[in-house]
């Protein structure tokens, strides 16, 4: 039997030692976002957009923006080049007005979903208006399943408040499910167990197959139900693979891996969990947007974590007036981030290749 000899350089064995030392440890892949271009002014927009509120994207790639200084919604091409402009002040059927944190949602026929007053008021693609529909309630976050179905988190007050709410396409509540989760407050109290308060500020992605992700705003958890409401999953955001955050943060949250162990006791000086802005999904894979420095976090379909992208330098130091959860989508044709700042009103639109 012939002895078969592979070399292999002294350069590509360091390679090779340094990626199974990274898969020994667990850690995950980071890489850096990719820059494509900069948008700060619309061609063919005769008054500038001075305060936008929520992005998202249609099929075609084109990016819609809801202005809520100017109460109108503007569309242009995945470049910024403008398509059509619509909406003005008022309450009339075609009329609008955003309020701050209100939403933009595009589902997958490109009808348009605009968060307004309680409600949500639907256009076609060309900014025909089609329907007001009546929810009633204060809502965080909504999305649109794959039948048209409106699934809201809905502002909670007390601990035996329902976390989301579905609707059909008129407005009637169909169902809802999901376990209200308790949290320190944000403030000086936090480690008085009477300041306890309900975690309100929750967003939600859909995914092509209706099954519903949730993220919150002060507690490093996902949870993932089917369309009717069964748990999937729960898992912790293992920030420990991420490197971003120190051991004591670490160690805090790797103790809650399902909601009934999320009655939070307020001991010592607990670091909360950084602000997540935004969770989106494409290509059954789940994209995590948290506060700064603006970590992108791609998850797998079951919930792990397999990749960590950076923010651009250039990016991040414009990245200053980033807020609420309506700053991010992905355009659903090639996948590319948006995210935009207020400070000076740009958005950026940047690759993971």
């Amino acid at each position: 039997m012939k002895k078969v000899l592979i070399h292999v350089s002294p350069s590509v064995f360091l390679i090779l030692l340094f990626f199974s030392f990274n898969l020994m440890a667990g850690e995950i892949p980071k890489k850096k976002l990719t820059l494509v271009r900069t948008i700060t002014e619309i061609d063919g927009l005769e008054d500038p957009v001075f305060q936008p509120q929520s992005i998202d994207t249609d099929a075609e790639g084109n990016l819609y923006i809801l202005d809520m200084a100017n109460h109108r919604i503007i569309k242009t091409d995945s470049q910024g080049k403008m398509i059509k402009e619509w909406g003005r002040k008022g309450f009339g059927p075609k009329e609008l007005n955003v309020y701050p944190f209100e939403s933009i949602r595009i589902d997958a026929a490109s009808d348009i979903y605009i968060e307004s007053n309680y409600g949500i008021k639907v256009f076609d693609k060309s900014g025909n208006y089609i329907k007001q529909i009546n929810i009633g309630k204060f809502f965080h976050d909504f999305a649109i399943s794959s039948n048209r179905s409106i699934f809201c988190t809905i502002s909670l007050k007390s601990e035996k408040d329902v976390l989301i709410h579905v609707y059909n396409a008129d407005g009637v509540e169909i169902r809802s499910f999901g376990e209200n989760l308790l949290h320190p407050s944000f403030f000086k109290y936090a480690r008085q167990n009477q300041y306890f308060k309900v975690m309100t500020m929750s967003y939600l992605s859909i995914s092509n197959r209706d099954q519903v992700t949730v993220a919150f705003n002060t507690l490093p958890i996902i949870i993932r139900y089917d369309a009717n409401g069964e748990l999937l999953w729960s898992k912790p955001v293992p920030f420990e693979k991420i490197g971003l955050y120190d051991e004591k943060f670490v160690e805090y949250i790797q103790q809650f891996y399902h909601p009934a162990s999320l009655k939070i006791k307020s001991e010592n000086d607990i670091p909360l969990s950084p602000n997540v802005l935004s969770i989106k999904e494409i290509q059954n894979k789940l994209m995590l947007l948290m506060n700064y420095p603006f970590p992108v976090l791609i998850f797998k379909d079951n919930g792990d974590l397999i990749k960590v992208y950076l923010m651009d330098d250039s990016v991040l130091a414009s990245l200053k007036d980033v807020r609420g959860n309506k700053n991010f989508c992905v355009n659903k044709k090639t996948g590319n981030i948006y995210i935009y700042s207020n400070e000076g009103w740009a958005i950026y639109e940047l690759s993971m290749n």
